[in-house]
Order: C-alpha cells, then sequence, then structure tokens
C-alpha cells in the first residue's frame, strides 16, 4: 500500500505546474445564447452580402441617373428648337390661310400629339415634313425627360434600401455586443462581427490571435488554395475566433459559440460548407468523427491543403508513464485523447492552423504544430474532406 501511494505521489509530482490551473475551479456551464442572438449570427454573412448589393445597386442608380440627366438636357434643347420649328409652322400656315393647319400646331402645342400625327392637314402643307418631324423631337424629348425623372427616383429607392440594410446591421452588431458583454466574452464578437462580403473575417481578439496575423489576409489566402467546400468550412470557422473553449465538453453541442477541438471542425464543415461528418443528433467526438465511413480520404502530409483535418495524441507525457504502472495502478485507463486542427495552409514563412483545446481558452488561430513527436502533440495523419 505504501509503494502504491509512494508511486502514485511520484506520479503526481511529474505532472508539470500549469496543468491545475487550467482547469477553472467552477464546474463548466454551457454558453446559453438567447434564439435571436443566434438567428443574427447565422444571417449576418447574408446581410453584409444584401449591403454590398445594395450599394452596388446604388452605385449603378447613380450611374445610370447621371446618364439619363445628360440625355434629357440634350432632349431638352432640342424639344425647344422643335417648338420654335411648330410655331413658325403655325405662323406660315395663318399666312397661306391653312385653319386646319393652325388649328393642328395650336393642339400640338397643348399636348395633343396625336392631332398632328393624323391630321391630314398637315400632310398637305405644301409637300413639308418639317412640323411632322418637330412634334416627333418633342414626342421623344418627353419620354426622355420622363426617363431622367424616373431614373432619379430609382437612385431614391436605392438610397432607401442601403440605409434600411445598414440600420439592421447596426441593429445587429449592437444586440452582438450586448450579449457578448453580459456572458463575459466581448471579445468573442470581434470575429463574427468583421466578416466582410468575401467571408473572410478582418480582425480577431488578441487571446485568438496570440501571433498576431493579418487574419483578413491568412483567410484570403486560405481561400485562395481551398476548394468551394473547405472554403466554407474555413471562413466559418475564422468567423468563430474567441468563442470559449466547451470544458469537459460541457456546451459542445451549440451551434456558434463554444467548442472542443471535434465540434469546432465538424460545425465548421456542417453549417460552413454544409457537409455533415456524423451521423445522428450529437457532435462527435475526434474518435466518433473520424471513424465515419467515407467522409475522409487519408492523405501524405506533403500533399496538405487548406481545409483539411490533422489528427494528434494529445496525451500529455505523464500519461506514458501510467500506462507504464497500470499493472500497478489497475484503475488508471491508458489515455487515449485525440486533437484535430483545421489546417490553413503557409503564409509569410510559416504554415498556420485553426483549433481549440484548452479549457480556460477560446477558439484561436496559432502556428501549425507540423510533424512533431512531442508530448501532448504527438502527429498521427491528416484526412481531406470528401465532397457531398
Amino acid at each position: 500500500m505504501l509503494g502504491r501511494v509512494f508511486v502514485v505521489g511520484l506520479v503526481l509530482a511529474l505532472i508539470p505546474t500549469g496543468v491545475a490551473a487550467a482547469v477553472p475551479p467552477q464546474e463548466p456551464q454551457p454558453l446559453l445564447v438567447p434564439l435571436e442572438i443566434v438567428q443574427a449570427v447565422t444571417a449576418l454573412p447574408q446581410l453584409r452580402l444584401d449591403i454590398q448589393q445594395a450599394a452596388d445597386e446604388l452605385a449603378d442608380a447613380r450611374m445610370r441617373a447621371r446618364a439619363a440627366s445628360f440625355e434629357a438636357s440634350v432632349a431638352s434643347e432640342h424639344a425647344d428648337l422643335a417648338q420654335s420649328q411648330i410655331e413658325r409652322y403655325a405662323r406660315n400656315a395663318y399666312l397661306t390661310g391653312n385653319p386646319d393647319s393652325i388649328r393642328v400646331a395650336t393642339e400640338s402645342l397643348d399636348g395633343t400629339i396625336g392631332a398632328l400625327l393624323h391630321d391630314v392637314a398637315l400632310h398637305r402643307y405644301a409637300g413639308s415634313d418639317v412640323a411632322y418631324r418637330a412634334m416627333t423631337r418633342m414626342q421623344e424629348a418627353k419620354q426622355v425627360i420622363s426617363g431622367a425623372a424616373i431614373a432619379s427616383h430609382d437612385v431614391i429607392l436605392a438610397e432607401q434600401v442601403l440605409a434600411g440594410r445598414q440600420a439592421l446591421l447596426a441593429l445587429t452588431e449592437e444586440r452582438m455586443r450586448a450579449f457578448a458583454a453580459t456572458v463575459g466574452y466581448p471579445e468573442m464578437m470581434d470575429a463574427a462581427l468583421s466578416v466582410n462580403a468575401e467571408g473572410c473575417v478582418t480582425r480577431a481578439p488578441d487571446t485568438a490571435n496570440p501571433q498576431g496575423v493579418e487574419i483578413s489576409e491568412l483567410c484570403r489566402k486560405a481561400i485562395a488554395k481551398a476548394d468551394e467546400y473547405a472554403t466554407g468550412a474555413i471562413t466559418w470557422a475564422l468567423s468563430r475566433l474567441g468563442a470559449p473553449y466547451a470544458c469537459q465538453g460541457v456546451g459542445r453541442t451549440h451551434p456558434l459559440f463554444q467548442f472542443d477541438c471535434s465540434s469546432y471542425v465538424s460545425r465548421a464543415y456542417q453549417d460552413g460548407a454544409g457537409i455533415p461528418l456524423w451521423s445522428g443528433s450529437g457532435i462527435p467526438t475526434t474518435e466518433t468523427m473520424l471513424a465515419a465511413a467515407g467522409r475522409f480520404t487519408p492523405i501524405d502530409e506533403m500533399q496538405l491543403l487548406p481545409g483539411d483535418l490533422v489528427l494528434y495524441d494529445s496525451c500529455p507525457a505523464i500519461e506514458d508513464a501510467v500506462e507504464a504502472l497500470d499493472e500497478v495502478i489497475e484503475e488508471e485507463e491508458p489515455c487515449s485523447d485525440r486533437h484535430v486542427v483545421l489546417y490553413l495552409g503557409a503564409w509569410k514563412g510559416h504554415e498556420w492552423m485553426a483549433h481549440t483545446n484548452t479549457c480556460g481558452g477560446v477558439a484561436n488561430v496559432d502556428h501549425f504544430w507540423g510533424l512533431t513527436d512531442e508530448p501532448g502533440r504527438v502527429f498521427l495523419g491528416a484526412v481531406r474532406v470528401q465532397r457531398p
């Protein structure tokens, strides 16, 4: 018995300092997110696309309005000239004693254009169609000027649509920030609120970006080399940077803001790319996710592309000692922990990954661990998610 206590004490003494401190003293609690916040975050990328579309439509409307205004100005000059020609025609008709032509010209000036186009008297006037052509130009000018007014109205409508969508975005961001502050993770929203129309984040909290990488450039670089499905997973994962780790698995089923490593990458493919990496209603562990037949293709580590999943044995070195003493300490089970990360590719002389792995930590971007055999991050292999 004393020998057993001594061995256990020796094993405990080998645990690196700081491991125990990484686990919060209180029981882990799931992050309760109101439905409206979940819906807001889910809708945010589309709202940004809608705003970009509205801005593009406004720019087009303004361009059309400018062109229409110029055409209307020219048409107005033509209309003035045409009116002068008609007035001369009316005077000439009066001097030649043609009352029908005078009536036609007078009515045309009042806007009764059909009278001029159908009155036989016009065609009898000295064989001339000057007045006819003048009235045609006036009719065309009126249409152009009317079109300019419509184009100007379109600009007003486009401005209202853009303003409405921008106001909705501002309200959505305000609600998201208020929620993040109430749960103690105000930085959690930084990434979600910074997603641009391309789907890339433009900023992330320092805790989620310890290397200070230019996150938007890394995102663009990664999706440029990824296929369309991996692109969705990458942008989704990066938009959740700063989300708290699901300690002891508590809260890992939340679709937006609390993950362990496997729920983080599986949600990225499920919600970001529309590719489920598991069957059933539960969120998989690393082992059960990767055991899903037909969903992954093993790849050589030299063939890694952004969006690939890389696996590590995350058992600390102390577990090796415990396993060696398994015959003495029968209650102790060998460590079988596995860790999975989302590979992001190379950029500025380094390789990068997104993952979450520490209780008290957050989803983050960091240097890729690579083919290491360091205890706690022993490289096991890599897989590529198959297309549906």
